[in-house]
């Protein structure tokens, strides 16, 4: 997010999206980043979602359709190609199905 900071501070709005993949629906609600950003002048709004039935990737994309988002700010991370295999990757799926521009950083 940090890496973002000047296009951020210049945006009309800021969503933090939180996605659970747990069993119990619960999501534990982290303000911790959007504390971090107002101390750079940037008012976020945390989001939380629950990727039930889809991929972490898939509802990213969904919520990106619902906020009307024209720009998406993600950490890139790789994992080992056995566990991406098993799994997945929310890095990847971003990546062959993104809508809208998106600043990925590592």
């Amino acid at each position: 997010m940090f890496n973002a900071l000047p296009i951020l501070k210049a945006a009309t709005v800021v969503y933090i999206l939180q996605i659970s993949t747990g069993r119990d629906h619960t999501i534990r609600r982290d303000d911790n980043l959007t504390a971090a950003l107002a101390l750079h002048g940037v008012k976020a709004e945390l989001h939380s979602s629950y990727a039930a039935d889809q991929s972490v990737g898939n509802e990213i994309l969904s919520r990106l359709a619902d906020f009307s988002a024209d720009l998406l700010v993600m950490g890139a991370y790789g994992h080992t190609r056995l566990r991406e295999y098993v799994f997945g990757g929310t890095t990847r799926d971003i990546v062959k199905q993104m809508t809208v521009p998106t600043l990925f950083s590592h």
